[in-house]
């Protein structure tokens, strides 16, 4: 993983999935590091959290999506900035 970087940390599997899919549906390939050990003991997830990580040149990026989406300012910034996405 030395070309990624971990951006978020959290104990829910649910949150976590919602900010990968935010990230890859702005164009940033996400990646989630949890272990509870194949589904067996889900208390290992939530102890030892579950990490998001992106690559390093999408870091800045990400950091911006996540916080937009994380304090509910996504939609009105959404119209002024696209990220450099485009559509």
């Amino acid at each position: 993983m030395d070309n990624r970087i971990l951006i978020y940390e959290t104990s829910s599997l649910p949150e976590a999935e919602i900010l990968r899919g935010w990230l890859e549906s702005n164009g940033i390939a996400a990646f989630l590091l949890h272990d509870d050990c194949g589904g067996v003991s889900p208390g290992l997830t939530f102890s030892r959290g579950i990490r998001l990580w992106v690559d390093k040149k999408d870091e800045q990026n990400a950091r911006i999506l996540l916080k937009e989406f994380l304090e509910g300012t996504w939609e009105e910034e959404r119209h002024e900035s696209d990220h450099g996405m485009e559509g």
